[in-house]
């Protein structure tokens, strides 16, 4: 799984963002990577080797993160080097909320810009609308 993580699901990502680049339409640099849940751990990788202008992380690897100890350390070890401010948020009533407080205190001590936010149980977190707000919301300065 990890290996996956780190090249083929990332090199989609990176091969995107590089498209995206060549495209008259987009400001190239103002783009960011979001995801939710598998989407976030790919957000979080993406930050670390792309230049992106800020990454959302709505519940990265939440559902497993006290069984897979090589995805924390993968994602530990990318938020260290982030390239990119970073916004994570899941609600209350998540999984776990271990993957958000530990990514985030890796940030802080690796002195890199971050934001984290715990919702309401209420929340539901892959709701699409609560997402799309809340990436408006907690913008990063992109």
């Amino acid at each position: 799984m990890v290996r996956l993580l780190e090249t083929d699901h990332l090199n989609d990502q990176l091969v995107a963002l590089a498209w995206l680049r060549t495209q008259s339409f987009v400001s190239r640099d103002s783009i960011a990577v979001a995801g939710i849940s598998f989407g976030g751990i790919e957000a979080v990788l993406g930050a670390e080797r792309g230049s992106y202008c800020a990454a959302v992380d709505s519940a990265g690897d939440a559902q497993t993160w006290e069984d897979a100890p090589e995805v924390q350390a993968l994602m530990t070890r990318a938020v260290g080097n982030s390239r990119a401010p970073t916004f994570f948020f899941q609600a209350e009533n998540e999984y776990v909320l271990s993957p958000s407080r530990t990514l985030s205190a890796a940030m802080k001590d690796a002195g890199k810009e971050f934001e984290i936010k715990n919702l309401p149980s209420v929340w539901r977190v892959h709701s699409r609308w609560a997402y799309f707000w809340l990436l408006r919301k907690f913008s990063l300065g992109c």
